[in-house]
């Protein structure tokens, strides 16, 4: 509402930032009004300035004074100057500090009408205003609803013409509304007027950008955004965003080229990750040349398709884009669920490094028009298929990546292009159309293949297949008729292939005739090919004597690789004995040591062929271990046990019970276990 301009000088918005080309430019603070809402709707209230300084900790805000102007007489406001000290401070972001002063809350008010603020500094540190405050080649004299001329020798802008802003609160606006600076930039002149929107003293403005330096994006803390698709929209093209961790529940459009930068943006491969910037919602880049890095994306459910969740989505007609260090994490198998995905049509020059991508239906789908992808030394593991693509163009490349436990296919291509995978490590040494952790095949269809034998780079520290099939003695090892030394073959089978056998123990023995398709070095034999190993192995073993004391061995065979320690990584069947004969009654040794410690030697030896289980039991009757379920040939047995559960956990100390089934009887034995 309009009040008489004699009765109440409304300081209108004449926000002065001045940039004058001082010859003492370094005394002279970059500095000017950044957002301010008069007369609004109703009564006075939140009528407020707000003010923009860069590197306010450098100058005395005392020396920075707001003066407001009517346009009734040109003269200076009744009230006071307010100096910048009198400011109530805001956020610090990018190197500029944001202050506001409410003049309703202090008495005052800033009306409709012709009015103007002047940005006043103190330029000779004398306790007088003689200058206004320049930014931008612009004076900092604005005004709003018209101009004015300072009267000479009133205040600093005294003989000045203001500058209309451009932008107004005409009508008046409600409380909670302001005209305020959008843009991108370090200077006044970068910015331009806009609004009314919602104010925001204090706090940078909808849709600006302070500073050289990348903008901040914070779910709960001081940023320059707490949304991201805020950021994007605020940004100009080419400008880094860095998201803090936080959980990000938005969909996401790019469309302008842009460097988006998550919590753990700076992670080498195969590095551990900090606490994550999850984005839970889509992310659907329709410009060239984006960046995405760092982040955990959960994917989000596009209103075309209900059935369809996708993490990150390349539009057709982009290119140049880098997708790195990020964690896609899906939901699981069904509908349409893919971690990244290309939408038919041209995408091309992208590279995808140093993803984990897990649990969707696609790991990576690359639809027709993809072409000249790069998707290098990423973890593909636990999705239905791992990457599949559906007649792409030329040069998609699949290198140094860890590629396991995908159901259907590691890697799935359809169409007249082939896909070359080198140099990537699948989880097991079968190869293609072999079995690996995962139910389907490892490549299906145009795919040229190399495979690495061990794990590279992208693959977790470990074994990233811990559960290998055992591999078990294919007949009874036996000894010569009559009990003589002799001769004796045992043969070792494995559907997934023998990468590498040892004789753990070789007492009374040695090894006379070795199995084809292995070499040699001291007790270990390794496959010749690993990428397609043998399943079969036979042995002839020439026994020097028989009998006591030692007429046993013990075996370690391995499907999956060995680490850089040289100890393979699983142990079976590991003790077999060349018993001269087979009791006459079934007996049951029990174990020894009994108490024990860390490990213990259960017996028991069959007079013919028969099925076992051996079970242990706790005193409250709960099975606690299964350490033999199957069928066992004649002669004596020896099982080894740790004192673990079959998940590995070690039990405490206390009385078990040891249980003997075979099909015709039955032995319990109590042992104790001392930690």
């Amino acid at each position: 509402m309009r009040r008489p301009h004699p009765t109440r000088r409304a300081l209108s918005l004449a926000l002065l930032f001045a940039l004058f080309p001082f010859a003492a430019s370094a005394q002279t603070p970059n500095a000017w009004v950044n957002e301010l809402h008069y007369d609004n709707v109703g009564g006075d209230a939140d009528e407020f300035v707000e003010v923009v300084i860069e590197d306010a900790g450098s100058v005395d805000l005392r020396r920075f004074q707001v003066l407001h102007y009517n346009g009734a007489d040109g003269d200076p406001d009744a009230a006071a100057p307010v100096a910048l000290n009198e400011f109530t401070a805001g956020a610090a972001v990018g190197g500029f500090s944001l202050y506001s002063y409410n003049y309703t809350d202090n008495r005052e008010t800033l009306q409709n009408g012709t009015e103007a603020l002047a940005l006043c500094f103190d330029s000779n540190d004398d306790g007088t205003f003689d200058a206004l405050l320049a930014s931008g080649g612009t004076d900092q004299f604005l005004s709003y609803e018209g101009t004015l001329t300072g009267t000479t020798g009133a205040g600093c802008a005294g003989g000045e013409t203001s500058t209309q802003i451009g932008a107004d609160e005409s009508p008046p606006s409600p409380v909670g509304e302001s005209v305020q600076l959008e843009g991108s930039g370090t200077s006044y002149s970068d910015f331009a007027w806009t609004g009314p929107l919602p104010s925001t003293p204090g706090a940078v403005n909808t849709g600006q950008t302070l500073g050289g330096g990348p903008i901040t994006v914070d779910d709960d803390g001081p940023a320059d955004y707490a949304s991201i698709q805020a950021a994007i929209d605020a940004a100009d093209a080419g400008a880094t965003i860095e998201v803090r961790d936080g959980l990000y529940a938005e969909d996401l459009t790019v469309d302008k080229t842009l460097t988006l930068e998550g919590a753990n943006a700076a992670l080498p491969g195969g590095a551990p990750r900090g606490d994550e910037a999850t984005i839970e919602g889509r992310v659907i880049v329709s410009a060239s040349e984006v960046v995405v890095n760092g982040f955990k994306m959960t994917g989000g459910t596009p209103s075309a398709n209900p059935n369809a969740t996708v993490g990150l989505s390349l539009q057709p007609g982009t290119s140049g884009h880098t997708i790195a260090n990020n964690e896609l994490t899906g939901p699981g198998a069904g509908g349409e669920v893919r971690g990244l995905v290309t939408s038919a049509g041209p995408v091309t020059d992208v590279t995808i490094r140093h993803n984990g991508v897990s649990g969707w239906t696609s790991g990576l789908f690359l639809n027709p028009g993809a072409e000249a992808f790069s998707i290098e030394g990423n973890e593909i593991r636990d999705n239905t298929t791992g990457i599949e693509a559906s007649d792409v163009g030329p040069d998609v490349t699949a290198a140094q990546n860890c590629i396991t436990g995908n159901a259907t296919a590691g890697i799935e291509a359809s169409g007249g292009h082939i896909l070359t995978a080198t140099g990537n490590y699948w989880g097991a040494a079968s190869g293609p159309g072999g079995t690996y952790p995962g139910s389907g095949d490892a490549v299906l269809g145009p795919v040229t293949v190399d495979f690495s034998p061990e794990p590279v780079a992208a693959c977790p520290s470990g074994d990233p297949t811990p559960d290998c099939e055992a591999t078990t003695l294919s007949e009874s090892v036996t000894p010569p008729e009559g009990g003589d030394p002799g001769v004796v073959t045992a043969t070792f089978a494995n559907a997934d292939g023998l990468e590498e056998i040892e004789y753990t123990r070789l007492d009374n023995f040695t090894v006379t005739g070795e199995p084809d398709g292995f070499t040699r070095s001291g007790d270990t034999w390794t496959a010749d090919d690993p990428q397609d190993p043998p399943t079969t192995a036979g042995f002839d073993l020439t026994q020097a004597t028989i009998g006591d004391p030692s007429t046993y061995f013990a075996i370690a065979a391995s499907t999956c690789p060995t680490q850089d320690d040289g100890q393979l990584e699983v142990n079976f069947d590991p003790i077999h004995e060349l018993s001269p004969e087979a009791p006459a009654a079934m007996q049951f040794a029990g174990n020894a040591p009994n108490p024990f410690g860390d490990r213990t030697t259960i017996e028991f030896a069959l007079p013919r062929p028969t099925t076992v289980t051996l079970t242990v039991y706790d005193t409250m009757g709960r099975r606690v271990a299964t350490l033999v379920d199957g069928a066992q040939r004649a002669g004596t047995h020896r099982i080894g046990w740790d004192g673990r559960t079959g998940t590995g956990q070690a039990l405490a100390s206390g009385v078990y019970l040891l249980r003997l089934t075979t099909d015709e009887q039955t032995f319990t034995r109590r042992m104790t276990l001392i930690r």
